[in-house]
């Protein structure tokens, strides 16, 4: 797995999409599975995920991978861009009072 520094990417993220674009900050969500973690930071014009190894904090190089969506008319609407599903039904039996997501 190829690891980028969280720095190198903050200065990527800043050239692809300003600050002063992103419009209003409106949350921060995270989660984590074991050393992975994932951070979904929503703006008012675009969505950023960022995805890191947490376990080795000291090292710099830490992201492994950045998804930017753009909140535009003109983009399809998502919405609910972060689906996780289960790789094998007999460990995650499916839940009963769960809602039905369309595919």
């Amino acid at each position: 797995m190829t690891l980028m520094s969280s720095e190198g990417v903050s200065e990527v993220l800043e050239e692809f999409v300003p600050l002063a674009t992103r419009g209003k900050h409106i949350s921060n969500r995270s989660f984590q599975s074991g050393c992975g973690v994932g951070f979904l930071t929503e703006y008012e014009n675009v969505s950023i995920m960022r995805s890191s190894y947490e376990c080795d904090r000291s090292r710099p190089d830490r992201d492994v991978s950045t998804s930017i969506i753009f909140k535009r008319d003109i983009c399809p609407n998502i919405n609910a861009p972060w689906h996780v599903e289960p790789t094998h039904p007999a460990l995650f039996p499916p839940d009963p009072h769960a809602p039905l997501v369309a595919r």
